[in-house]
Parts: C-alpha cells; sequence; structure tokens
C-alpha cells in the first residue's frame, strides 16, 4: 500500500460582515507571525514556537507554522529567499472539524479555528460538486480510507477558499520496482515561494534538483484583468 493525495477545494458560504472582520483579523495576525518568524530564521520547530507562544492565534494555525517555516528556509526543501504577498492561513489536520446535514441547502459546515475557549464559529461550504463524495468520505468517522491533512484558507478577492488535503491509501504498483538500475525514482512538489521543485534519486542519494520560481505566476495571478470598455 501506498499513500497518496487529493487537494478538495471549497469556498466560504458569504459571511456576515463580523465573521468577515474575525477573518481578516485572523489572516493579518498569521501574516505577522509568518513573517516575523521567517525574518528571524526560525529554522526549527522551537525557534518558530518561540515566536508564536503567547501570541493571539489559534493553535492550529501555530502548530502549522512550526512545521512550515523551517521547511520554507531548508536549503533542500524550498530554500525561500523571500515571502509572497500573500499566503495562506494555514492549519494542521486538527482543524478538520465539520458538520453534516443533509436538510440544509449548504450540507457541510466548517468550524473556522480561533483564539481562545468558545471563540470558534461555523460556517457554510460551498462545495465543488464533482468533490461531494471525497467530502463524505473524509467527514465519515467510519469510513477511514479517507484522512484529512492540513488546511489553508485562502483569499480569492473578496471570497475565500478552502483547501482541505484529503490523504488516502492505494494499492502499490508492483508491476515497476524501483530496485531495478532501469528505474530512477523521480519526485515532485508544488509549493509558493518555489512553485515547483523536482528531484531524481540515484543510488538513494538526489541528483541535479530541479526549481521553478513562483515569482512569475503570483504576479499573474495578482494582476488585476482590464477593466472592459464598451
Amino acid at each position: 500500500m501506498s499513500e497518496e493525495c487529493k487537494m478538495l477545494e471549497a469556498y466560504l458560504a458569504t459571511p456576515t460582515q463580523h465573521k468577515q472582520r474575525k477573518l481578516h483579523n485572523k489572516h493579518y495576525r498569521y501574516e505577522t507571525l509568518l513573517h516575523r518568524s521567517f525574518n528571524q530564521e526560525c529554522d526549527t520547530m522551537t525557534a518558530v514556537n518561540d515566536v508564536v507562544t503567547g501570541e493571539d492565534l489559534n493553535w492550529n494555525s501555530k502548530n502549522a507554522l512550526k512545521k512550515y517555516v523551517p521547511n520554507l528556509l531548508d536549503e533542500d526543501t524550498y530554500d525561500a529567499k523571500q515571502l509572497a504577498d500573500d499566503h495562506p492561513i494555514r492549519y494542521a489536520n486538527t482543524a478538520a472539524v465539520f458538520d453534516v446535514d443533509e436538510d440544509r441547502h449548504h450540507k457541510i459546515c466548517w468550524e473556522v479555528p480561533l483564539p481562545g475557549r468558545g471563540t470558534n464559529f461555523w460556517i457554510p461550504l460551498q462545495l465543488n460538486p464533482d468533490q461531494e463524495d471525497w467530502w463524505h468520505a473524509l467527514i465519515d468517522e467510519d469510513d477511514e480510507s479517507v484522512w484529512a491533512g492540513e488546511l489553508r484558507l485562502q483569499r480569492d478577492g473578496s471570497r475565500w477558499v478552502l483547501h482541505v488535503t484529503a490523504n488516502y491509501k492505494v494499492e502499490s504498483d508492483h508491476s515497476c520496482s524501483c530496485e531495478s538500475d532501469d528505474v530512477t525514482p523521480v519526485g515532485f512538489d508544488v509549493g509558493e515561494s518555489k512553485l515547483l521543485v523536482g528531484c531524481a534519486l540515484q543510488e538513494d542519494a538526489p541528483v541535479d534538483p530541479l526549481f521553478v520560481d513562483g515569482g512569475r505566476v503570483r504576479y499573474l495571478r495578482q494582476k488585476k484583468p482590464p477593466r472592459k470598455t464598451g
């Protein structure tokens, strides 16, 4: 058996002004701590923990930062020299708390984590119809074939989009053995500071890594389309 993942996507239903303000404040606090940890070159979880301890941010995002920032700085992972202008809010998988009610217009709601006791709030999700079965498998406590990984909450114009990593196991294909001299294992990872990282493995050692910078993509994504006239 091998483990693979699928990225699930859902837009938050339009929040009230009060909830919208909470989301923006939370995004600001997350960005502040991310930049502070990065600028202080916190390359270990302990170093990031020293920065985020006592700060007004939910512990799910603090735990995600402890893992993410060292990877950003690691030469063998992202080796980032600067941060993108707009990062998603990251959450550890403990933030994957959902409620399902088939009688609602939006059947699935997500509990948005906030710092402090009793401050979380629920918000409906607008699902991609093609992914509904994946969402139900992820949420079903009796279904152990799919489980949540990291969550990311990203601003998309005036809206918010939630991405959830759904992990699952598949039967390994033994028709192609990596132990053969004719096979070179190659891995790729999609990131933010580096859009794409690829590397081959020869004799259990990484060889000739490929780095594709994400700066141009971020520029195009953030660039507003020309206003139509006529």
